[in-house]
């Protein structure tokens, strides 16, 4: 439901499937009105002519020989309606009680959108302040940080967080540093042998100063 009671129909589903529309009616004179007015579902015979679905009409594929419509609510507020209509047989209390779960669906689907684009909205207002230079938050160095994640390759990132945990273990001291610098030089060392390089100095047999094979 739009301002001034205007209402608009986003989608209308039939047996092939359904399609969005943009179609938009004052309740005045159809059965919503008696929906948003706090009534509660109802079905209800249709004629060929009948000037209470006059403005969706154009929206159907015939015209509906019967019809169920069922508020649309989130607590105590009436914020639209759905209509069942059948083109054959008339709909009854089975269609109603039908009716009716589809609207508490519909209105659980409403109340999330509204949620979240309440939510947008605030985060939208409030992102130029949290972005500034001068913003007491730590969102922009986040932000900057997951965007920058986003562009690098898993590979590269796995590099960039081995080279952060060696510079966390030489940080500790000389001995750790000795230590990771030790270790680096093994794991080079293995790797050329694997792939048959010389060491840099070394006479070409793939010799290093730790001698051969011992990977701790």
């Amino acid at each position: 439901m739009e301002a001034f009671g205007r209402l608009t129909v986003p989608a209308v589903a039939g047996p092939n499937g359904w399609r969005p529309t943009s179609a938009q009616f004052i309740a005045t004179g159809t059965p919503f009105a008696y929906l948003l007015s706090g009534g509660g579902g109802h079905a209800a015979e249709l004629n060929e002519g009948d000037e209470m679905i006059a403005p969706l009409r154009p929206l159907l594929s015939a015209t509906p020989a019967s019809g169920v419509f069922v508020p649309i609510r989130l607590g105590d507020a009436t914020v639209g309606g759905a209509a069942l209509l059948s083109h054959d047989e008339p709909l009854g209390d089975k269609h109603l009680e039908m009716a009716e779960r589809l609207g508490e669906v519909l209105a659980l689907t409403v109340e999330s959108f509204r949620t979240e684009r309440v939510v947008f909205e605030l985060f939208a207002k409030a992102l130029p302040d949290l972005l500034a230079d001068d913003a007491t938050t730590s969102l922009k160095p986040a932000l900057e940080r997951h965007i920058h994640s986003l562009r690098v390759t898993p590979e590269y990132r796995r590099r960039l967080e081995l080279a952060t945990s060696i510079g966390k273990i030489a940080d500790r001291g000389e001995a750790e540093t000795r230590l990771a610098a030790d270790l680096i030089a093994r794991i080079d060392e293995y790797a050329r042998k694997l792939a048959g390089t010389p060491a840099p100095g070394a006479d070409g047999d793939g010799s290093g100063s730790h001698g051969g094979g011992d990977l701790l």
